[in-house]
């Protein structure tokens, strides 16, 4: 044998007992959920849709508040986090290839917002507003005798207190 055929042969030999590096060309997307407290949340679905393509996937939390989106194809994606008791939740994420990319959620409870329009009494202080905003505008420039001073929040005229 050659010395040539015989250093080939060797070079073949190394190539072939070292294993052969794979090339992931997708991305993952992993994080927690959690309540306003910061406890975890179990079986919360989060979902994920690749905004260009329409490609879908979805994961339930664990005991922990953990979840894991696996193998998705590289681009940008809109999460949405959905659990029984919660506020749905959403937010963009990127995945890159062969990276796991880190999106947490801390939910909001669901339930009666924390500002509710006031029962209608007699005298203008007690009539709904357009939001809230105008309505603590509104309700603080009531007087304790029912009268407004500034602008009247019926009728937009000119008040004297």
């Amino acid at each position: 044998m050659s010395r040539f055929t015989l250093n080939m042969a060797v070079c073949l030999g190394l190539l072939a007992s070292v294993p052969a590096f794979a090339q992931k060309i997708t991305g993952d997307i992993s994080g927690t959920v959690t309540d306003p407290s910061g406890a975890a949340v179990r079986a919360a679905t989060v979902r994920a849709e690749n905004t260009a393509t329409g490609e879908k996937a979805s994961a339930t939390t664990s005991d922990t508040g953990f979840y894991r989106l696996v193998n998705l194809s590289p681009g940008q994606y809109k999460l949405a986090v959905e659990a029984q008791g919660f506020k749905t939740s959403e937010r963009p994420a990127v995945v890159s290839i062969a990276l796991t990319t880190q999106a947490d959620f801390a939910l909001q409870t669901a339930g009666r917002s924390a500002w509710r329009p006031p029962r209608s009494r007699a005298g203008a202080a007690g009539r709904c507003c357009a939001n809230a905003s105008e309505h603590v505008e509104f309700a603080a420039a009531a007087d304790l005798s029912g009268r407004i001073s500034g602008t009247s929040h019926e009728a937009g005229t000119k008040t004297s207190a």
